[in-house]
C-alpha cells in the first residue's frame, strides 16, 4: 500500500489588508448581536448533540452556595 501523496494548495489562503479583512467580516457575519448569539447556539447544540427547541437542563448539583463569615 503507497502512502497518499498530500499537495499544498497556495491558492486556498491569501493574506488581505485590513479593509478587504472587515469588508469580508461586514459581510459575513450576522447582523444584529441577537443574530451571532442564535449562530452561536446553534454551533454549540451541534457540537454537544442536543435539540435547540429542548436543551438540556444546567445540573446545579455542582455548585455551593456558602455565605462567608467575617
Amino acid at each position: 500500500m503507497e502512502p497518499e501523496q498530500f499537495i499544498l494548495d497556495r491558492s486556498a489562503f491569501h493574506m488581505g489588508n485590513h479593509t478587504t479583512v472587515s469588508s469580508y467580516h461586514a459581510r459575513m457575519q450576522p447582523e444584529s448581536f441577537a443574530g451571532r448569539l442564535q449562530a452561536a447556539n446553534y454551533l454549540i447544540s451541534v457540537a454537544f448533540r442536543y435539540d435547540l427547541r429542548r436543551p438540556p437542563k444546567l445540573d446545579r448539583d455542582c455548585f455551593l452556595a456558602r455565605k462567608h463569615n467575617g
